[in-house]
C-alpha cells in the first residue's frame, strides 16, 4: 500500500489535485486569492509550476507567474535547508507596496508563517 501510494504522488493528476486542495486551503487561511493552474514535482530534484496569481488583502496582484521551474538539491533538507540549483521564472510580476501603517501588502503572509504563531499554536490546549 506504501509503494501504490509513493507511486500515485508521482502523477501529475494527483499532484494537482494535492495543491489545488492545498491553494484552497491558504486561501482561506490567508483570507485572499491564490490560484494556480498546475505543479509537477519530478522526484527528488526539480519542481514546475504553472500560471500561479496571489492577491494581497486588496484584491490587486501580489505576485503573478506564468511558469516557475526550479531544480533542487533535497539532500539538502536533511540539515533543515533547501538549495535551488537553477530557478527560472516567465512571465512575471511583483507588486509591493507600503501601506498607510508603514507595513506592505505582504506583510499579512509574513505574520501567518511567522515562528511566533507556531509557537502560540503549539501551546495552545483544547479543552
Amino acid at each position: 500500500m506504501l509503494v501504490s501510494l509513493a507511486l500515485s504522488l508521482q502523477l501529475r493528476s494527483v499532484q494537482n489535485y494535492i495543491s489545488q486542495k492545498a491553494s484552497a486551503y491558504l486561501s482561506k487561511e490567508l483570507q485572499t486569492t491564490i490560484k494556480l493552474e498546475s505543479i509537477y514535482f519530478r522526484p527528488f530534484n526539480a519542481i514546475q509550476i504553472k500560471k500561479f496569481y496571489l492577491e494581497d488583502r486588496e484584491q490587486d496582484t501580489l505576485l503573478y507567474f506564468g511558469e516557475l521551474q526550479a531544480n533542487l538539491d533535497l539532500s539538502s533538507i536533511w540539515n533543515s535547508r533547501l538549495v535551488i540549483n537553477n530557478f527560472k521564472v516567465s512571465e512575471g510580476k511583483i507588486s509591493v507596496k507600503k501601506l498607510a501603517d508603514s507595513t506592505t501588502n505582504f506583510s499579512f503572509i509574513q505574520r501567518y508563517f511567522s515562528s511566533d504563531k507556531t509557537e502560540k499554536k503549539k501551546g495552545r490546549k483544547k479543552i
